[in-house]
């Protein structure tokens, strides 16, 4: 059985790309998640990243990937949507976020790539 895209009756270009990026959303959230990928993305650290605070290990990498202008805009903006807040409240400070980007081993976006790239060309 063929199946034509694009073709009336067929499978849309865009549920076909729209279901590569939620499995490699899920792919990466999986990732992000796994205790070994938190353990090794700790710059080799000990006590870093194991308590539940506002700017968590999968916080702060999603935070890094997404910045596109000012830290302390992004990081506002970043905790509003989260919290589904009307206005913004301060969550995170610029200093906390630097401090906290510090800790982090750049092995964890490699790996992140590495996963992406299996991913998209197997």
């Amino acid at each position: 059985m063929r199946i034509f895209i694009g073709y009336k009756g067929g499978i849309s270009q865009f549920l076909i790309k729209t279901d590569k990026r939620v499995k490699t959303n899920n792919i990466i959230g999986y990732e992000l998640d796994s205790k070994e990928f938190t353990s090794r993305s700790k710059d080799g650290l000990k006590g870093v990243f194991t308590r539940e605070r506002k700017l968590t290990l999968k916080n702060l990498i999603v935070l890094i990937m997404s910045s596109c202008s000012s830290i302390q805009r992004d990081l506002d903006r970043f905790f509003k949507s989260m919290n589904n807040a009307d206005f913004n409240i301060r969550e995170v400070t610029k200093s906390a976020f630097s401090q906290a980007r510090q800790k982090l081993n750049p092995w964890a976006f490699k790996r992140l790539n590495e996963v992406t790239v299996n991913r998209v060309c197997p």
